[in-house]
């Protein structure tokens, strides 16, 4: 049979076209351990994830000789997930990277500078602490272009992170802005589908539309804030930022 064209396109617009890979909201509860010492909570922090990797599926198969010999057959033994890899844009104030700082230091004390015995929040150095109080819950919510009654929602429990990537500085980077590759791991992997449900306040966020706006609006933002050129720049940058935080608030 050949390709046809205008049933390819009658069967996408059936299905309200194709997903779009930037309409994405990341969220963090932090855990215990960071209660009392972080200086940005999760809600701040949905602002500055600006790339998320969903993890893959993977189920794990060993290779079984169903006739005691011959060719052999996969059967699943397990599932496995793959690790959550993010990236965050880092503030002015380096709070998002203190942040992070201190839940590794909340893991595992890597800070031996003041000598072995020197205890950071009530861990000797390289002393790791117990997984109740260090690990917390982080949500991927997807939004469909098309309707704001469609998501699609990533949900992470036990989540720790477990690398934080290198930042290379330089000072010919003039326009390009600091993140930080953040990597988790997690015991619990959720997916909720909201096909054609209506949003409640349980699971709704921000609607699809408004967050259309925001995301337009944000990488606008970023992408003068690399290439300001005046005082009236500024003063149109703080404006968008602004805006977008009434809208997401």
């Amino acid at each position: 049979m050949a390709f046809n064209i205008s049933e390819f396109q009658s069967k996408v617009n059936q299905h309200g076209g194709f997903a779009r890979d930037n309409l994405f909201l990341v969220t963090i509860s932090p855990p215990p351990a960071l209660a009392s010492t972080a200086n940005i909570d999760g809600q701040e922090l949905r602002f500055f994830c600006n790339s998320a990797q969903l993890p893959g599926l993977n189920i794990n198969t060993s290779d079984v000789l169903t006739q005691g010999y011959g060719r052999s057959e996969a059967r699943p033994t397990g599932m496995g997930f793959d690790p959550l890899q993010t990236n965050f844009l880092i503030d002015s104030q380096f709070k998002v990277k203190d942040f992070f700082h201190k839940w590794l230091r909340a893991i595992v004390n890597y800070d031996n500078y003041q000598g072995s015995t020197a205890s950071s929040n009530g861990l000797n150095p390289f002393e790791m602490e117990y997984k109740d109080s260090y690990t917390g819950a982080i949500t991927v919510y997807v939004y469909s272009y098309q309707s704001s009654n469609f998501q699609y929602i990533y949900k992470f429990q036990n989540a720790f992170p477990t690398a934080l990537g290198s930042i290379t500085t330089s000072w010919e980077n003039n326009d390009s802005l600091m993140s930080l590759p953040v990597s988790f791991t997690y015991d619990v992997y959720d997916i909720e589908s909201l096909n054609f449900a209506p949003l409640n306040s349980d699971t709704e966020v921000l609607g699809s539309r408004e967050f259309l706006l925001a995301a337009g609006a944000f990488g606008a933002a970023l992408t003068s804030f690399t290439r300001s050129q005046s005082i009236q720049d500024i003063i149109n940058q703080y404006s968008i930022v602004s805006g977008i935080r009434d809208i997401l608030n």
